[in-house]
């Protein structure tokens, strides 16, 4: 079996880093998911900021919180 494997990845980290997330999003399309566990993210407000920030950029998208614990 032989296959090429490519995986560009961008980490943005740091603090307020979170209110770039709309622009960054916008910039590779209209639409996202947005994947994470049960709780966290909800608790601490994470996950309310990041739509509001997908929403202010005109990007459409769909949570999907069912990730297990590890």
């Amino acid at each position: 079996m032989n296959f090429n494997f490519y995986l560009p990845v961008n980490i943005v980290f740091g603090r307020g880093k979170v209110s770039s997330v709309g622009i960054i999003a916008s910039d590779h399309g209209k639409k996202a998911l947005v994947v994470t566990g049960k709780s966290s993210t909800k608790r601490s407000g994470l996950l309310n900021r990041i739509c509001s920030h997908l929403k202010k950029s005109g990007v459409e998208y769909t949570v999907f919180d069912k990730v297990p614990q590890n």
